[in-house]
């Protein structure tokens, strides 16, 4: 597994308002805002809320990846690689998007 760059611990998401209308959902580690994600207008309200729920959720899907990624490693005899080669191929190829400066 690669060295860990993102923001570490347990990341939290929120609804944010500006008169009474939420426009904005507000990722972050205790009381550091990490990213927001604004109304993209247009009734997107739930598209909005998609995105965040996403970025919320992406430190544990990496280190996920990174989990089924090692232990597919470990445990795949040759003749699996090539009927989940190319799974373990995306796995490594978001790791490392996920990594990458």
């Amino acid at each position: 597994m690669g060295k860990q760059r993102h923001t570490p611990g347990e990341w939290t998401h929120r609804q944010a308002y500006t008169d009474g209308e939420p426009n904005e959902q507000v990722i972050q580690r205790g009381a550091e805002v990490l990213a927001s994600v604004h109304d993209l207008g247009n009734d997107r309200l739930e598209e909005m809320e998609a995105n965040a729920r996403v970025m919320h959720a992406a430190p544990e899907l990496l280190e996920a990846c990174e989990a089924i990624e090692q232990d597919l490693r470990v445990i795949m005899p040759a003749e699996l690689v090539k009927h989940f080669g190319a799974s373990r191929s995306l796995l490594q190829r978001v790791i490392r998007k996920a990594r990458e400066a």
